[in-house]
């Protein structure tokens, strides 16, 4: 909508020569013409009013349309659904089947698994949690049998495998060319830091032979859980190397650094892996 105010104004020509005077029946009649032109006057002015509300409602932005709608946030992961599938566990084995206060050996006992109970969610290595009077259990898979519907049993995390802290999404690692270096730092999946990508790049070649170039073997070192999950390589292609694989690659003064990945495969389970990218010389060029 264009909004078009205009204003005309009619000049009134006072002749300076001659004065009027509103006397008697003129001032009366003045003074009912006023009344009856106020009811029009204020209805011009409310008119006038609203058209520029509108106006200006029209020219908002879209930015601070924008602005003022909330910010979707995505729900948080559960953990154990208060309405989980109704899986039910029983003891598998012959003597006790321990209930534990977290998801490992070393852990206190909470009690002993007598009779059936509901499981709440699983773990991608092997346990499973129920609700255990008014605390959360835990209970070795391998040492139950489940009954119900269990197949769609929720992929819980497991508490005590750690999150690899988010940081640098690249990293520069200078070697000489004459010496050995490594790298180390973690990463974890789901959650967390779940890919390192590492420019290594040899100094000090020279322009002449032999010191032109260098052969250099990196090999990657890993520690953690699901160690087998980890893959790495060049990072110009998807990475297939595992840990303990190892690559030479030679640098060259017009080729002095190389990038490379390592993360984890495709729909891996809950992983934490500390790594060591070791890069020692190898023959001179």
């Amino acid at each position: 909508m264009v909004c078009v105010h205009e204003i005309t104004t009619t000049p009134v020509i006072v002749n300076s020569n001659e004065t009027r005077f509103l006397t008697g029946d003129r001032i009366m009649w003045t003074k009912m013409a006023l009344v009856a032109l106020l009811p029009i006057l204020v209805g011009a002015v409310l008119i006038l009013f609203a058209q520029s509300a509108i106006c200006a409602a029209d020219h908002v932005s879209a930015t601070t349309l924008g602005a003022s709608a909330p910010n979707a946030t995505p729900p948080p992961i559960s953990d154990a659904p208060k309405l989980a599938p109704q899986c039910i566990i029983s003891s598998a084995v012959e003597g006790d089947v321990i209930v534990r206060s977290y998801p490992g050996a070393q852990f206190a006992e909470l009690g002993f698994l007598n009779s059936e109970l509901t499981a709440l969610g699983a773990t991608d290595d092997g346990w499973v949690t129920v609700g255990y009077g008014e605390r959360r259990g835990w209970l070795r898979s391998e040492n139950l049998r489940f009954a119900g519907v269990c197949d769609s049993l929720p992929t819980v995390r497991n508490p005590m495998i750690p999150t690899a802290a988010s940081d640098a999404e690249v990293f520069a690692v200078q070697i000489d060319r004459d010496n050995e270096g490594s790298f180390r730092n973690s990463i974890s999946t789901p959650d967390g830091d779940v890919n390192d990508l590492l420019w290594v790049t040899i100094i000090n070649l020279y322009n002449q032979p032999p010191n032109n170039m260098r052969e250099f073997t990196l090999t990657l070192e890993c520690n953690g859980t699901n160690t087998d999950s980890v893959r790495w390589g060049w990072a110009y292609r998807a990475p297939t190397m595992h840990c303990g694989e190892a690559i030479t690659i030679p640098f060259m003064i017009g080729n002095s650094q190389q990038p490379f990945t390592i993360t984890f495969a495709p729909n891996s389970p809950q992983s934490y892996i500390d790594y060591t990218l070791h890069i020692s010389g190898g023959g001179v060029g």
